[in-house]
């Protein structure tokens, strides 16, 4: 598939920047992915789960989940900023070509 076509098909659901200070749990309990998303680490490090895999996010580190992800962020290493950035594509259409 070509860079264009995808992002013809691409659906932008939200962009958001979230910090989480040393003090808060962030959150313990797993979460689960309805939509893409990358989460793009921007200051700090959190430790984080998916799917049984553990590792630590740094700043400058980008983490792609597919939907159904199951996933949990933990503030273990003091404050953090991430852009969370969710997005899903639209269905191909062949009757177009």
């Amino acid at each position: 598939m070509y860079t264009d076509e995808i992002f013809e098909r691409l659906n932008l659901y939200s962009v958001s920047s979230f910090t989480s200070c040393a003090a808060s749990r962030n959150s313990e309990q797993f979460k689960n992915q309805y939509s893409y998303k990358i989460m793009l680490y921007t200051h700090g490090q959190a430790y984080m789960e998916i799917k049984n895999i553990k590792q630590i996010c740094r700043s400058g580190d980008a983490v792609f989940l597919m939907p159904g992800d199951k996933y949990r962020v933990l503030n273990n290493y003091g404050d953090f900023t991430v852009i969370n950035i969710y997005f899903g594509f639209r269905s191909y259409n062949y009757d177009e070509q």
